[in-house]
């Protein structure tokens, strides 16, 4: 199959076009072995420099594939473009929902949108649209509009229109609802089973409905009563819920496999790719930071993700694995995500 690296988003090391391990990464994005790349606080040192880097990015892609660019940049702790590095800092969700109406939040947060695009990014992993219940690292970061649901739709829908005003991308997070989660899932696996609700659900449901998803992420999550996996890589949740109570046929995809929850289980990243592309995720995501997992000793990842993802799924698909009209599926879908980056 061609362009399998379309369902490829990877973090990277290094802050400069010259730095060898971006050379190498320019050349991975020309041969289109790479749907997508990350941004970190470790890639990023100023404006000029995070401009030519992205731009550097971003002509190196085909012209028919342009490159997927994200950030995570929801606000407060959570934002990697800071003002101390010259750029802008924002309040958190949690701040946003207690001071500002919608409406006001739109216009704040087109600020935050046009300073995404004036430097080159084109997909933010935003919002966040979990409730606030207490998880703490959503309530605790401020990471939460609200603990209900219309407010949380209201304000994130007016993060979207924002954003897509700009002409940035978003992301809905951390499907199926991580507001309950009494953990942390970049430290190990999270058990909800007695503690989430389906209403954490229904912002996801009205967002779709609404026309405001243009990905939805899945989250590192255990829920006994779905699956004995996490629900991330379960069958039990994407196509039976997203895609077929929901409707959703945007880009699912999965939160970084490199986090603590997927690695402390799951050390052979051929088994974690093939988990993650059966469970109906359309993008898989590998960040390559350390941070994503602290407590797993030597963590390090694959210095060539590109051809060693191909290679995997080229494998899966001869062993019957993975279904080449599943991956079809999932590079048209990521096509026409990116028919609207302009």
């Amino acid at each position: 199959m061609k362009n399998l690296g379309q369902l490829l988003i990877v973090g990277f090391e290094g802050t400069s076009p010259q730095d060898s391990s971006v050379k190498i990464l320019l050349k991975q994005i020309r041969e289109a072995e790479v749907g997508g790349v990350i941004l970190f606080g470790h890639n990023i040192i100023s404006p000029r420099q995070v401009r030519d880097l992205t731009l550097a990015l971003a002509q190196a892609a085909p012209a028919d594939l342009p490159l997927l660019i994200a950030i995570d940049q929801e606000g407060g702790s959570v934002q990697r473009l800071q003002a101390k590095k010259g750029f802008r800092d924002y309040l958190t969700p949690h701040e946003i929902g207690q001071r500002l109406r919608p409406e006001e939040a739109q216009t704040y947060y087109l600020e935050l949108a046009l300073e995404l695009r004036k430097f080159g990014f084109n997909l933010n992993f935003a919002p966040c649209v979990d409730l606030d219940l207490a998880c703490p690292v959503i309530s605790g970061l401020g990471r939460s509009f609200g603990d209900d649901t219309a407010k949380v739709v209201a304000f994130a829908d007016a993060l979207v229109n924002a954003h897509h005003e700009a002409g940035v991308l978003t992301c809905l997070k951390h499907f199926p609802g991580h507001g309950s989660a009494q953990k942390d899932s970049h430290l190990g696996m999270v058990d909800i089973t007695d503690v989430w609700t389906e209403r954490e659900c229904e912002p996801f449901r009205i967002l779709i409905d609404k026309g405001s998803a243009d990905m939805v992420m899945t989250a590192h999550l255990m829920h006994q009563s779905f699956d004995d996996a996490p629900l991330s890589l379960s069958s039990a949740l994407i196509r039976p819920i997203l895609r077929e109570t929901f409707h959703f046929d945007g880009v699912v995809i999965v939160d970084d496999l490199h986090m603590g929850a997927i690695q402390e289980q799951y050390r052979d990243p051929t088994t974690v790719i093939d988990k993650a592309l059966r469970a109906g995720n359309d993008m898989v995501l590998f960040s390559k930071n350390p941070q994503a997992a602290p407590r797993i000793a030597k963590f390090a990842a694959n210095p060539d993700l590109p051809s060693f993802f191909r290679a995997s799924v080229l494998e899966l698909l001869e062993k019957g694995s993975l279904s080449e009209a599943d991956l079809e599926a999932s590079l048209q879908r990521v096509r026409k995500l990116k028919q609207r980056i302009f």
